[in-house]
């Protein structure tokens, strides 16, 4: 009786953590879209952005600058799900969060910017692979209903660096 319990409590172990959560770089590695880690530099040289894996892959620890402009942010994966979390703050008291999904092979970030003042802005970040060394990212207004205006308001081309 023992040794049956023993095979079946063994066997329940094993089989939950075969269904131990799959980590964001899990999730982006199955998806092809772990390309994006790294450290990039817009071809103007006006912009710099980064995201680098942090806690064994479980998050991505993101940083933009722009001129004066500054933030820092985190990437989170919700377990059990599909569903990649953002949030971030700067360095005018503004506060950052949204959500990441794939659409059309590229990566868009839909978020909503809450400045110091308490404007609030609902844009979506379009981040397309160009080839291994480059990426394009084209910001769009978001409509109340959500979707993406038809044309971009900004659009920026990074290279990666080394």
């Amino acid at each position: 009786m023992k040794k049956l319990l023993s095979i079946s409590l063994l066997s329940i172990s094993m089989a939950c953590s075969t269904l131990a959560a799959e980590s964001l770089g899990d999730l982006a590695r199955s998806a092809g879209q772990d390309w994006m880690a790294g450290k990039w530099v817009s071809t103007d040289g006006g912009a710099s952005l980064s995201y680098e894996w942090i806690l064994d892959r479980h998050a991505v620890s993101m940083t933009f600058k722009m001129g004066s402009r500054e933030s820092s942010g985190l990437l989170t994966h919700t377990p059990g799900t599909e569903t990649v979390n953002f949030t971030a703050a700067d360095n005018a008291g503004g506060i950052t969060t949204g959500v990441w999904s794939e659409e059309g092979g590229n990566l868009v970030l839909k978020l909503k910017h809450t400045e110091a003042e308490g404007k609030v802005i609902n844009m979506a970040l379009v981040h397309a692979k160009t080839d291994a060394d480059t990426m394009t990212v084209k910001v769009y207004e978001v409509t109340a209903s959500g979707a993406l205006e038809s044309s971009a308001k900004l659009e920026m081309t990074y290279k990666r660096q080394k």
